[in-house]
């Protein structure tokens, strides 16, 4: 009797940085670590905070990072059951007035009572 191989299809996660990674590939590859049939992997992609990346360009952003996946890895677009876009929602429920853009224009933080961020733009 002849045995098929089963080729496993990737299912890629774009999150934003590493704390997002680490919390959800331990889930998914826990939750799915019988399903030989499909492997979970993750890479970072934080296209949201990004003030290069607009509403014209997000898709070709989203395909620049999932084609150096596929070169990285050696894999074919049939190699992929599905890409994820993860991303949080830092700030989205707090006043415009507790957000301010960095002195440089370069920094990302966040203290008490405030976000500071590398790019402000209100009313999307």
């Amino acid at each position: 009797m002849k045995q098929y191989k089963i080729q496993k299809k990737v299912v890629l996660f774009i999150v934003e940085g590493r704390s997002d990674r680490t919390a959800l590939e331990r889930i998914f590859k826990k939750l799915y670590q019988y399903d030989k049939n499909i492997t979970f992997e993750f890479t970072n992609g934080d296209i949201t905070s990004n003030s290069n990346i607009s509403v014209e360009n997000v898709l070709s952003s989203v395909e620049k990072i999932v084609s150096k996946f596929k070169a990285d890895n050696k894999l074919k677009n049939t190699d992929f059951y599905n890409v994820v876009q993860i991303y949080d929602m830092d700030g989205a429920y707090i006043s415009d007035d507790c957000i301010e853009e960095s002195d440089d224009g370069k920094h990302y933080f966040y203290t008490p009572t405030k976000i500071i961020t590398n790019y402000k733009k209100i009313g999307y």
